[in-house]
């Protein structure tokens, strides 16, 4: 039996037991453990401080929300601050804007934390700079036109105390030195410009209305005029200013002179007019009242009769036959003569006789027998009737000058409604007169009346002239021969409707309506 032997798996150390030994300890991975702790750690705190980046970040954006929304709400304020303003005086807007502002941004800080207020703080800083110079400006603008405003206030005041012919010279200097003080003591805080076309505007204003009043008060106003084109005056202050009046200025207060005097002469001569028309209207109703009026009694119409007896209206042979005629009973002649009432219905036809006055007054002078049956139920419906018939003839022949027809009336085309309003207000103006003047020639008054509503301009159709010039030029520009035509005719319709230019000129084959618009005289 064999014995089993082992076999050496490793060398056996070739030195001696002395030696030491060779193998050596791993620390890395003694140490992993520590380090994978460690690593671990690490990436704990970077995340925790990441975490709390994020949460400041989150803060910090939260806080310029608040404050963006709060400073919107501020800048809001502080506009509508300026629009209340606008509607006060200087001082009052002023003290309202700089007092509501901090009260503004008080108010719009409420609720922000730490953060929200250093970043509102911030942006309302800019915002009050920006909304204030806004508003100093137009703050400023306003103080220099209130200033304007007071100036030209006191000015007035000055220049109507000054020119003030009741007042004494004393007063009255006063008055003017006050106002050149007004503008002396606003150069300060208006434009120097406006100071002085308040200067220039007070000389000539005090000037004008002196001579006026000098002019309207005198009994010799020819003599006043002369001499103030003269520059001679007896008022103390008028006087004085004519060195500041220019040559043109005396001649334009000189014309402006003679006009308030033909006025006056033309309203004192109308007013005596118009009183002479009512006087004689109110005696001439006396007069038919008598004759034809059957539910007044005798005794009645002898004391309207008592009335106007010695009027200078009614020609005395009229007075004559209607105190015949009442003292006869009131009954006109016993019986008529044909003869007579042949002639009266003839002179009516004629117009020689227009008014039932007229024909008393006829009666009168003629010495005709006629009943007051006849005078009412003949006469008086012929002069009616004739005068019903000549008005017809009036206005028909009015509206056919005017260029009217009734179709008119209803028509969209703006130039026929001018037409037709100008003949509306024709008929109205007839209408009137024809009320007022009863028996008086018509035709007179409507001649007149056709005249002016023709140079009465169409001030509608005129409002279209700038456009459709600018698309004619276009036209004559572009050398297009069917627009050229077709907007000259419409240039040449709205200037006639507006008397820019008569019907016949603008008929001529060399008619250019621009020649006229561009103001170059007509050949």
């Amino acid at each position: 039996m064999k014995i089993p032997t082992y076999a050496r798996q490793t060398a056996a150390p070739r030195s001696g037991g002395g030696q030491f030994l060779t193998a050596q300890l791993n620390t890395g991975a003694m140490m992993a453990p520590a380090n994978a702790q460690r690593a671990a750690f690490q990436q704990l705190s970077s995340t925790a401080a990441n975490v709390s980046e994020i949460a400041f970040k989150k803060a910090e954006v939260n806080a310029q929300t608040a404050a963006l929304a709060a400073a919107n709400t501020f800048q809001v304020e502080l506009e509508t601050l300026r629009e209340q303003s606008k509607q006060m005086t200087p001082g009052d807007a002023e003290k309202l804007y700089m007092e509501g502002s901090v009260l503004a941004e008080n108010r719009s800080a409420i609720g922000l934390n730490r953060l929200g207020r250093n970043e509102f703080k911030r942006r309302a800083s800019t915002i009050r700079s920006q909304q204030q110079l806004h508003f100093l400006k137009e703050s400023n603008t306003r103080y220099r036109a209130q200033a304007k405003a007071n100036m030209i206030k006191n000015v007035d005041e000055g220049a109507r105390i000054s020119s003030n012919l009741s007042l004494s010279d004393e007063v009255r200097m006063e008055g003017y030195i006050a106002a050149r003080l007004s503008i002396a003591n606003s150069l300060s805080t208006v434009d120097a410009a406006d100071a002085a076309e308040a200067e220039l505007k007070l000389v000539e204003t005090v000037a004008r209305d002196i001579a006026y009043g000098l002019v309207s008060d005198s009994a010799s106003p020819v003599a006043v005029i002369s001499q103030f084109s003269s520059r001679e005056s007896s008022d103390h202050i008028l006087s004085k200013l004519f060195p500041a009046l220019s040559n043109a200025q005396i001649e334009s207060i000189t014309k402006d002179m003679t006009d308030v005097v033909t006025r006056q002469t033309k309203t004192r001569n109308e007013a005596r007019s118009e009183t002479n028309r009512v006087a004689k209207e109110g005696a001439e109703e006396v007069v038919r009242s008598i004759y034809f009026d059957e539910d007044i009694s005798l005794e009645q119409k002898l004391e309207l009769f008592a009335s106007i007896k010695d009027s200078v209206h009614i020609p005395a042979a009229t007075l004559k036959i209607v105190e015949t005629f009442l003292y006869e009973g009131g009954r006109g002649a016993a019986q008529d003569i044909e003869e007579d009432v042949l002639a009266a219905a003839r002179d009516i036809n004629a117009d020689a006789i227009r008014t039932d006055a007229e024909l008393i007054t006829a009666i009168a002078v003629e010495g005709w027998n006629l009943s007051a049956e006849t005078i009412r139920t003949t006469l008086i419906p012929l002069i009616k009737s004739k005068r019903d018939t000549i008005f017809t003839q009036a206005r028909e022949w009015g509206e056919a000058e005017l260029g009217f027809t009734a179709s008119m009336n209803n028509s969209p085309i703006e130039m026929f409604q001018n037409k037709a309003k100008k003949a509306a207000k024709l008929r109205a103006n007839l209408l009137d007169w024809r009320e007022k003047n009863p028996g008086k020639d018509i035709w007179q008054y409507t001649r007149q009346q056709v005249e002016d509503l023709k140079n009465t301009p169409n001030q509608a159709a005129l409002v279209s002239l700038p456009a459709v010039s600018l698309r004619y030029r276009a036209a004559v520009s572009d050398g297009d021969a069917t627009k050229i035509a077709d907007l000259r005719l419409a240039l040449i319709t709205i200037m006639v409707a507006g008397n820019m230019v008569s019907a016949r000129d603008a008929s001529r084959s060399n008619f250019d309506p621009l020649d006229i618009i561009d103001g170059e005289p007509q050949e």
